[in-house]
């Protein structure tokens, strides 16, 4: 279930970048303007106390975010200028229920909290650790799937539904 409008203004908005298994936000247009934390969280669970999602929300387990890459299910289609607004990234389709979800091409932040690929990737943490990785979905024009990328880095969170 989605509550629009609860966790960012607009549907298409970056929001916040989130190190893996950390609570801190920086803002997705300046992520190193807050206090950077330039190594990766070595915890082999993502604690509940770290999650940044609201009651009733949590951030993703791998699991949740592979069923957005089965093609069967979902279609995927990148889009260069959603909302009219120049705004890229992934629109999802169900379909079965023809329910949609958008996901902006926020970019990311690299190690040492460097904005990098806006518009042009998108990276969203899941809760799944891997080695001294971390699981996540990621995204640019032509690829949707699924991967491991460094603990360290800022990526962007899309709550669930905590069921």
């Amino acid at each position: 279930m989605e509550k629009p409008g609860e966790f960012a203004a607009n549907l298409y908005d970056a929001g916040m970048f989130y190190q893996w298994n950390r609570n801190i936000g920086w803002p997705s247009e300046d992520p190193i303007g807050g206090t950077w934390n330039s190594t990766g969280a070595a915890a082999t669970t993502w604690e509940t106390t770290n999650d940044p999602c609201p009651d009733g929300w949590r951030v993703p387990t791998l699991d949740q975010l592979s069923k957005l890459t089965e093609i069967a299910k979902v279609s995927k289609t990148w889009e260069t200028d959603y909302f009219g607004i120049g705004v890229k990234g992934y629109l999802l389709t169900d379909n079965v229920t023809s329910a949609t979800l958008f996901l902006p091409a926020a970019g990311s932040s690299n190690g040492d909290g460097t904005l990098i690929n806006v518009g042009a990737y998108g990276g969203y943490r899941s809760s799944t650790p891997n080695s001294t990785n971390a699981y996540l979905l990621n995204f640019y024009s032509g690829y949707f799937g699924t991967g491991n990328y460094d603990r360290a880095h800022g990526m962007s969170v899309r709550c669930v539904w905590d069921e």
